[in-house]
């Protein structure tokens, strides 16, 4: 949390941030966001970052393979994972190509330490 003061509302609402914040941890509130990343950066072994592949086999000069394969890498990235989701709910998209993305590896992993647990 930011404290902030109201110093003004012309032309736009102005604020000020007040410098004399609480100096004990007790007060401090972090947001269910922020302690999940907080849990992410804690825990490499459990969540940790994939191991980057190259987008090319080899260094190219042709841009129509260069696009392609950029294309494929970014959209295999996991970054429109909820985007992705959405087109297999509507039948626009197989099931398998969600499971090559990185959040079902990230499932996967996680449902096969649950499973040497029990």
């Amino acid at each position: 949390m930011l404290p902030l003061r109201f110093v003004g509302r012309v032309p736009q609402m102005q604020f000020e941030l007040q410098l004399h914040l609480p100096s004990t941890e007790a007060n401090a509130r972090v947001s269910s966001a922020g302690r999940l990343i907080g849990q992410l950066l804690s825990e490499p072994g459990e969540f940790g970052l994939r191991q980057a592949q190259p987008v090319v086999a080899a260094p190219t000069t042709e841009s129509a393979q260069l696009r392609a394969a950029l294309a494929r890498a970014i959209e295999r990235s996991g970054l429109f994972y909820e985007a992705h989701q959405a087109r297999w709910i509507r039948g626009e998209s197989p099931l398998e190509r969600l499971r090559r993305e990185p959040q079902a590896a990230l499932a996967k992993d996680r449902q096969a330490s649950e499973h040497t647990l029990d």
